[in-house]
């Protein structure tokens, strides 16, 4: 780390440098406006459920950049994870290594808390922050991140329910029965499964410090699908939200409507929560999958999903 820098987390007296700062980063981008105020980052930063946690880089005193994440998880290899959503470097304080250890004091906080990979997502356009990027991670160009919110979320959540099934909230005693479907899940998708699928799931869904919530799908008291998913923040629309990880009903089972209920359910936990978005990640050569959320989604082809995790997240965290 630069010798002259200084990092630490912000606090609701930085919330108009941060604010002002993210302005400039939504500038670089292209994008419309910034939403995400002053008043916005004092309310969803702090208090008793956080919906971020962010760090400061100083240099002589002033804000020169800033990182703001959260918890996130890694169903591919049940590691809990930790989610970069945004980074921002001033333009005279780039290449000077602000940037890198903002990146790795992330990866460090998000070890201390037991994750084990750094994910995040970076405009297609973007090629100056893609280039930075590749340094830390790797590109998921196989990947493609589909986006609802507001009415769409609302009328989601609405949908009607299959006839017969029962949703519930996974208990730790599920532990197997999600391991075996979840298993299904990647052999359907033609990947390999994790190892440790049950001790994993086990451990990281349930307790104190749960990372992810699951929904049971039940039919005549037979469980026959689930959702798991867990909690998110855009910065673009300033709103709390819901990152839908998995989706999967059994062959038995599918084209009676289990799939949209468990959607609806998943939609319905996020605007509970106080949510007001869903976001998840679909290959792109699944071409059903991809037919299946259409109705219900939009697909964000101008922005790409990136991950850092074994032994490059390891050695990013130590930097």
């Amino acid at each position: 780390m630069p010798t002259d820098l200084r990092l630490r987390p912000a606090t609701p007296a930085d919330a108009e440098a941060v604010a002002a700062t993210y302005r400039a980063l939504s500038r670089d981008e292209g994008g419309p406006p910034s939403r995400f105020t002053a008043a916005a980052f004092r309310r969803d930063g702090f208090g008793a459920e956080p919906a971020f946690r962010c760090l400061l880089a100083e240099r002589d005193g002033a804000v020169v950049g800033y990182a703001l994440y959260y918890p996130d998880y890694d169903t591919d290899r049940l590691v809990r994870s930790v989610y970069l959503a945004d980074l921002y470097v001033e333009n005279t304080a780039r290449r000077r290594g602000v940037g890198g250890a903002l990146m790795a004091a992330v990866a460090r906080a998000g070890r201390g808390h037991g994750a084990e990979a750094m994910h995040w997502s970076v405009m297609r356009s973007n090629a100056r922050a893609r280039r930075f990027y590749r340094r830390y991670g790797r590109e998921l160009d196989e990947i493609l991140i589909c986006w609802t919110e507001a009415d769409r979320l609302r009328a989601l959540a609405a949908s009607p329910k299959a006839p017969g099934v029962r949703i519930r909230a996974a208990r730790p005693t599920d532990a197997p029965l999600l391991a075996e479907m979840l298993r299904a899940l990647v052999a359907d998708l033609g990947e390999p499964p994790p190892t440790e699928i049950r001790q994993r799931l086990s451990a990281d869904g349930f307790g104190d410090e749960p990372a992810f919530a699951c929904l049971i799908a039940e039919r005549d008291s037979e469980a026959v699908g689930y959702a798991l998913a867990w909690d998110a923040y855009d910065t673009d629309s300033c709103a709390r939200g819901t990152f839908l990880s998995d989706l999967y009903v059994a062959p038995r089972a599918r084209r009676a409507g289990l799939g949209r209920t468990l959607m609806a359910a998943a939609a319905g936990r996020a605007l509970t929560r106080g949510g007001d978005f869903m976001v998840w990640e679909v290959l792109m050569r699944n071409a059903p999958a991809r037919a299946f959320y259409r109705p219900v989604a939009d697909e964000l082809d101008d922005v790409i999903a990136c991950i850092s995790g074994g032994a490059g997240f390891a050695a990013l965290a130590g930097d």
